[in-house]
């Protein structure tokens, strides 16, 4: 093999197709695919996490005028409401509605 064992497992953990990364790793390091198997037993795959849009000022400020509360303005700009909330806090802007706004 070409790569050790600790780079094989990095760029396993991070494939975003961790079944097709075995193939590619198998012929980068010229051997077969049951020897890179061997060396990863026991690997768990870590996820990528969740890429938020970042939208500007002027979307959010829109909906909370229309009268969105936190988690309605975060589902339409897909942001957590919790980002919305510290950005409703940042600006000086009160919660709208009893429910739908969370503690932050």
């Amino acid at each position: 093999m070409l790569m050790t064992s600790f780079e094989i497992r990095q760029e396993y953990k991070l494939a975003k197709n961790p079944k097709a990364q075995i193939k590619i790793l198998a012929e980068l390091n010229c051997c077969h695919i049951n020897d890179i198997k061997d060396v990863l037993r026991g690997i768990e795959v870590v996820k990528p996490r969740k890429v938020f849009r970042h939208s500007s000022d002027e979307a959010k400020m829109e909906l909370y005028k229309k009268g969105k509360n936190d988690y309605e303005i975060g589902r339409e700009l897909n942001i957590a409401p919790t980002a919305i909330c510290y950005w409703r806090k940042k600006n000086g802007l009160k919660a709208i509605g009893k429910k739908g706004n969370h503690k932050c």
